[in-house]
């Protein structure tokens, strides 16, 4: 498969050693093929071969003084993924040997349901008998009535459309009989399956260059997507609602604008970082009524990497609002989580750079915590005060109100 797993095998016979080799006891049941040792068809076969070279020690695939090349017949092809022993896909010697494996499911349900009116949940012998069949069939390997077939099936078609490495003989001689084992009429070759992949493929490629096509859809996406930017709660509920009653015909979308992508990649980011924010702090400890514990020491110093929270700190604490509460939460309940002296200061700084009501009161939590150190209390001081500042129209314009003295 593309993932580099092996989930099927293909068995050969060579053709020396037909008829010079006696095996005293041949198992059917783990290959579920007839004896190739004592066929004859196999000694005046007149199918697909190939000639494979192999050292002195039987090694494919190498040359050298020893090398001998073999003409090999191919036996079967099977599934790896069934349960117990291989299952039986493609036999080269009698193509309905597979059918009838796979038809054994469809006429058991069939017989049960259609001729003798027999429901599995609604006849109790009936319900007994066949969980103890499938039991009993499942513990012995048998890939006769098993669902995991159509998997494995599955995936062989697909690895006969994608994979090069098979012979064009060989691969042309798999799908043939591939197809006889098919039960549905209507079901496509593995040719026209190709070819509509690539019809689809060719389509999605010219709807992705059309001006029209793809960027036309992305643009109203974007004007949609812009709606939680521009628009608080009850309006987005509104139009919500609109969207509803017009059955759809009415989605409403901003007007476009020369910075929608960046403010839309602001937007996601701070969504990416906020949900990573609230699981760190999840993850850790909380304290009595949802609010963190000071020094609590919960260990998120092992469980995450510093770095990856403190680079989500400093973006929030870069593009935060004050719409930004979870994220607000989220940064005072790691600061209480943590040791880190550099994480602290970056949860604090953070806060103060949202400058929200709820991150000042966040401040003023941690400042007033008596079992805190000082050092911190008089940082997050600090850092309210600036906050504070930051917030007044009158400082942030370098003036001072009437009776204020000037304020540092």
């Amino acid at each position: 498969m593309p993932d580099g797993s092996a989930t099927h095998a293909l068995l050969w016979i060579a053709k020396s050693e037909l008829g010079t080799r006696t095996v005293e006891r041949f198992d059917r049941r783990f290959l579920n093929i007839a004896n190739p040792w004592t066929d004859k068809r196999l000694l005046q076969w007149q199918g697909l071969t190939e000639t494979r070279t192999f050292d002195a020690e039987h090694r494919p695939g190498t040359f050298g003084s020893g090398a001998t090349e073999v003409e090999m017949i191919p036996l079967a092809l099977y599934g790896l993924d069934h349960p117990k022993i291989p299952a039986l896909l493609v036999d080269f010697r009698d193509s309905r040997n597979p059918k009838r494996r796979e038809m054994s499911r469809r006429i058991l349900e069939d017989v049960t349901k259609n001729v003798l009116a027999v429901s599995r949940f609604g006849d109790l012998p009936y319900f007994l008998g066949r969980s103890v069949f499938d039991f009993v069939t499942g513990k012995r390997g048998m890939d006769v009535n098993q669902p995991s077939r159509l998997k494995t099936y599955s995936q062989l078609k697909l690895l006969l459309s994608l994979n090069q490495s098979l012979e064009p003989e060989l691969r042309s001689e798999i799908a043939d009989r591939l197809e006889i084992v098919s039960l549905n009429p209507l079901q496509n070759s593995i040719e026209a399956e190709r070819s509509l992949a690539k019809q689809q493929y060719e389509a999605l490629l010219a709807y992705a260059a059309s001006p029209d096509g793809l960027p036309a859809r992305l643009a109203l996406d974007r004007r949609t997507e812009m709606t939680k930017l521009e628009h608080d709660r009850p309006t987005r509920i509104f139009f919500r609602v609109a969207n509803v009653l017009s059955f759809g015909k009415y989605t409403h979308r901003e007007k476009e604008s020369a910075d929608i992508v960046a403010r839309l990649d602001v937007a996601r980011q701070r969504g990416y970082h906020t949900r990573f924010l609230r699981e760190v702090a999840q993850s850790g400890l909380s304290y009595g009524g949802g609010s963190p514990a000071p020094d609590s020491g919960s260990g998120i110093e092992v469980m995450w990497n510093l770095d990856e929270v403190k680079n989500s700190l400093r973006f929030m604490a870069e593009h935060g609002s004050a719409s930004d509460a979870k994220a607000v939460v989220a940064t005072a309940r790691i600061f209480a989580l943590t040791n880190d002296d550099e994480t602290r200061r970056a949860c604090l700084a953070t806060l103060s750079q949202i400058n929200s009501t709820r991150a000042r009161s966040e401040l003023l939590r941690i400042s007033e915590l008596k079992d805190l150190d000082q050092g911190w209390r008089e940082l997050s001081t600090h850092y309210l005060s600036a906050a504070g500042r930051a917030a007044d129209p009158a400082v942030s314009t370098g003036s001072v109100g009437p009776g204020n003295p000037d304020r540092h």
